[in-house]
């Protein structure tokens, strides 16, 4: 883990993105998703955040990683769905109107392909009409929604998007809230 950590810290430095694609693949091909999520992502995502803030990194490097990292995962999402699964309950991953960022929930996303978990991944940016309207058409158990800012674009907040949510949805989902933010 720690090699292949390494091995991505000198290769974004250098934007070779070949020894990048590499070393995703050979993760993506001896850990599950679930250590590939913790064990690798969440790990190498805190460093590259440490290293763009003292300036080690760029912001497009760390775009350039983002982008290829997010090609993996959705390779291993895209199987998942196909896959017929144990269990029946539906979890709805996606991020609040206004929060771009995408690694969290991409790996949530790993950890219920780890587990077997029913999911559908709407992505980043979504209004909160809209997660409603896709709650009310497919009754999820649950709708996990990260987010690493508590207020939001336009001066709104992370509670006034769950109140508008909650306006809208007629059917008893829980939701869960996650990320890196303070209130």
């Amino acid at each position: 883990i720690e090699s292949i950590l390494n091995s991505f810290y000198l290769a974004l430095a250098a934007y070779k993105i070949d020894i990048i694609t590499h070393e995703l693949q050979k993760a993506k091909e001896v850990l599950g998703p679930r250590a590939l999520c913790l064990e690798i992502i969440v790990p190498l995502f805190r460093e590259i955040g440490k290293r763009v803030m003292s300036g080690a990194l760029t912001i497009a490097q760390e775009h350039t990683i983002s982008a290829l990292v997010r090609f993996y995962m959705g390779q291993m999402i895209g199987q998942h769905y196909q896959k017929n699964l144990q269990r029946d309950d539906l979890v709805l991953i996606t991020t609040p109107e206004g929060e771009l960022h995408e690694i969290g929930i991409l790996g949530a996303a790993l950890i219920c392909v780890h587990y077997g978990v029913r999911f559908i991944y709407l992505g980043t940016n979504l209004p909160a009409e809209s997660l409603a309207e896709a709650a009310n058409a497919l009754n999820p158990k649950a709708i996990l929604l990260g987010s690493t800012r508590f207020d939001l674009l336009n001066n709104s907040s992370l509670e006034d998007y769950i109140k508008t949510y909650k306006e809208h949805a007629k059917v008893p989902s829980a939701l869960w809230v996650g990320g890196n933010f303070k209130p």
